[in-house]
């Protein structure tokens, strides 16, 4: 008996992609598999299909779009080992790797464009209607915290990216809206930066300082022009576009109230790590990438997190462990006392309206 060439291979192996896993699997254990429906799936793989489609040629037929999006998928959700995924899936070691960094990169060039992005002006009024009504605070455009993603030590500046936790880490920094959905992400800064200083130096915050990342919306609230805010917790300096809780200490009934709303809203952005992580589980797990890599990986949960909140896709209960998501920091004296002026007579007139 001869033995078989690359193209039965190939076709042996898509055959069991096709009816072992496509057909026999149901759709309860698809859903598990990929986190999310056979026609959700089918949508993410129109839509990367131009970016990730490859040609047959006379040594080998070319591995389909949807086993390359599925591979992906998997190692995303299951955090699998490479070899179970090879075994799996009837392909090699190699090409899952390549596969897998391929298409998280189509999918950051392809979904974040499309799924993560500043909101429209009309955007920006359901979310501010959306945190007022379900948790009081009003003019929010979004509640932002920074979460760790654990890797293994890097080869150079190694102690950078050591955090405070103790183990090796890049910071993802996630604005958030009402929804659990990001509406910005900066990611790939050392563990060992502060949540604050990493805000200092996005792009996100010279976009709130000028003015162009929510569209122009003020509201008088007691006399003060209100505009549009994002919440920080107090590791953050309070800016007239960034509201803080007051320092705990001798607080009014008034202030009390204030900052009992504030962290209501403001846990929303926990929440939403917390989502992402268990729906994409590789980033509950050490990341054992070349650093160079984490950026497309952690981007990719990112857009299939907002491509499946924005589907609908069911967020499973069961997909949770314990495990902490994103610490509260805890601010030096001087961060707590380091108050915009303006930035006070907002959040003044703020806790007043809340308070009534």
């Amino acid at each position: 008996m001869g033995t078989p060439g690359t193209d039965e291979v190939m076709q042996d192996a898509d055959h069991f992609w096709k009816l072992d896993m496509m057909d026999t699997f149901d759709d309860g254990r698809f859903y598990e598999s990929f986190r999310m429906t056979r026609d959700t799936f089918s949508l993410l793989c129109l839509q990367l299909r131009d970016h990730i489609a490859k040609k047959n040629t006379n040594m080998r037929k070319a591995i389909s779009v949807e086993k390359r999006v599925a591979i992906t998928l998997f190692r995303l959700a299951k955090n699998a080992d490479l070899g179970a995924i090879s075994n799996l899936f009837g392909v090699g070691i190699s090409t899952v790797c390549t596969i897998y960094l391929e298409v998280c990169r189509a999918i950051c060039k392809v979904l974040i464009p499309l799924y993560v992005k500043a909101p429209s002006a009309a955007d920006t009024r359901k979310i501010m209607d959306g945190f007022e009504q379900k948790w009081g605070f009003p003019q929010c455009g979004g509640a932002i915290d920074g979460s760790h993603i654990r890797i293994t030590s890097p080869s150079a500046y190694c102690t950078d990216y050591h955090n405070r936790k103790g183990w090796y880490s890049v910071v993802l920094q996630g604005l958030v809206d009402y929804k659990y959905k990001f509406l910005d992400f900066d990611i790939g800064w050392p563990g060992k930066c502060h949540d604050a200083w990493v805000f200092e130096q996005s792009s996100l915050k010279d976009k709130l300082m000028a003015g162009t990342f929510f569209p122009t919306s003020t509201r008088s609230i007691e006399g003060v022009d209100v505009p549009v805010l994002i919440l920080g917790d107090s590791a953050y300096g309070e800016e007239t576009y960034l509201m803080k809780p007051y320092p705990y200490g001798n607080l009014t009934e008034e202030q009390k109230r204030y900052n009992y709303i504030h962290s209501r809203s403001r846990m929303v952005v926990e929440n939403a790590f917390g989502r992402l992580k268990n729906r994409w589980r590789c980033l509950l797990k050490k990341n054992e990438s070349d650093i160079l890599n984490i950026p497309h990986i952690v981007g990719a949960c990112v857009a299939l997190h907002n491509f499946c909140e924005t589907w609908r896709e069911t967020y499973s209960a069961h997909w949770e462990e314990e495990e902490e998501f994103a610490q509260p920091t805890v601010a030096t004296n001087d961060q707590r006392h380091c108050i915009h002026k303006e930035a006070s007579t907002i959040r003044n007139a703020l806790c007043k309206f809340i308070s009534k």
